[in-house]
């Protein structure tokens, strides 16, 4: 017996995974990813089997396997959402992203063309993290402020999948537009790279979720800013010359998250600085000091993963989560593997701080701290 479009989109939306962003509690904008085992599209009853794989094995794939997985299942997702879109919406294909819409409105192109500008910025800025490895742009609901969004996009009940192309709600309204920045920060970053991700400290995620707080798309380019408040702390902190110690900022000091961190302001400003002279800097010593976060990124994704290892949660439930056949086994397992303890974070960090900061002579770090100075 054939499903009903409705019907099959109301099952799919029941089995989708959202992704839960820091500081991005409210409805305006929030990713999901999508189902491993999607109904597939009326014309299109074949496409499931494309993601007929657990989130397990899929990380177990060569990045040229899994980028060739990846194209073919954002291929035949963005197909079903284009040929059989919810009731009441429309199927936009803008620039290679599938986009869902009450209308092509320059508000809604708006948005998505800023969205993507914020992606290509991601990957000239971060790409060197897994440079063989695709990033799927997440399918994009547009909708106002306040609308219910159709029952096949939601993912109210389900925690994250991991194989499907991702999709990202936001609220086309101006003002709600930095948590979908946010949300699209997190995505980028576990199709990326999710281990990375993961094992990233809370000073450096919160120092990039504060650049995309104030960011613009002009005509130049992805413009990223932290706003008013933390320039203006970064200003007085340059011209005082009372930075902090490099080391207060990498450990964040038993600061895990950013509602932590609102009464230590000079922290966050100097956070952001020293995150743009690593990421994006320019000058003689760009290399080096990108060079210095590589390190520091591969240390903290090794450190997590062998600390993981450790983890006798992952160990139970690992065995389970290789069978798509038990996509809640799964869920479990990736719950586990994506949950940090303080206790843990701080021992990634240490190691981090270790294998990098730590090792720079003095002469170094005071070059560093020269070339924070000089930024804006």
């Amino acid at each position: 017996m054939q499903l009903s479009a409705s019907l099959r989109r109301l099952c799919a939306g029941i089995l989708c995974a959202m992704v839960l962003v820091a500081g991005a509690s409210k409805v305006e904008a929030h990713a999901i990813e999508a189902p491993q085992t999607r109904v597939g599209a009326k014309t299109r009853p074949a496409a499931a089997p494309a993601r007929a794989l657990s989130w397990n094995e899929f990380r177990q794939l060569t990045p040229p396997e899994r980028g060739a997985r990846k194209r073919l299942i954002e291929a035949q997702e963005q197909d079903e959402w284009r040929l059989d879109p919810p009731d009441g919406w429309r199927a936009l294909q803008l620039k290679g992203w599938c986009v869902l819409a009450r209308e092509d409105s320059s508000s809604v192109r708006g948005l998505v063309e800023e969205l993507q500008q914020q992606w290509s910025w991601m990957e000239r800025t971060f790409g060197w993290m897994a440079p063989a490895e695709h990033a799927r742009p997440p399918i994009v609901l547009v909708h106002g402020h306040g609308d219910d969004l159709p029952a096949s996009f939601r993912g109210d009940f389900a925690p994250k999948a991991g194989v499907s192309t991702a999709r990202l709600a936001c609220a086309k309204e101006r003002e709600h537009r930095a948590l979908a920045r946010e949300a699209l920060l997190s995505l980028w970053f576990q199709e990326k790279d999710r281990d990375s991700w993961n094992a990233m400290p809370a000073w450096l995620k919160n120092a990039l979720r504060d650049w995309l707080a104030d960011a613009r798309a002009k005509s130049a380019g992805f413009d990223p800013g932290c706003g008013e408040s933390l320039d203006r702390a970064w200003r007085s902190m340059a011209k005082d010359g009372e930075l902090l110690p490099l080391k207060d900022i990498a450990l964040s000091r038993g600061l895990r998250h950013a509602e932590e961190l609102d009464g230590a302001e000079s922290a966050r400003a100097q956070a952001t600085r020293l995150v743009a002279l690593l990421a994006w800097g320019r000058g003689a010593r760009a290399d080096e000091q990108r060079a210095l976060l590589v390190e520091y990124l591969r240390a903290a994704r090794a450190a997590a993963l062998e600390l993981g290892a450790e983890d006798a949660r992952l160990a139970r439930l690992e065995p389970r989560a290789a069978s798509v056949l038990e996509p809640w086994a799964e869920q479990e397992f990736l719950a586990a593997w994506d949950a940090r303890s303080a206790a843990f974070e701080e021992r990634v960090a240490e190691r981090a701080w270790s294998a990098s900061f730590a090792r720079l002579a003095s002469r170094d770090e005071e070059r560093l701290l020269v070339g924070l100075k000089a930024l804006r």
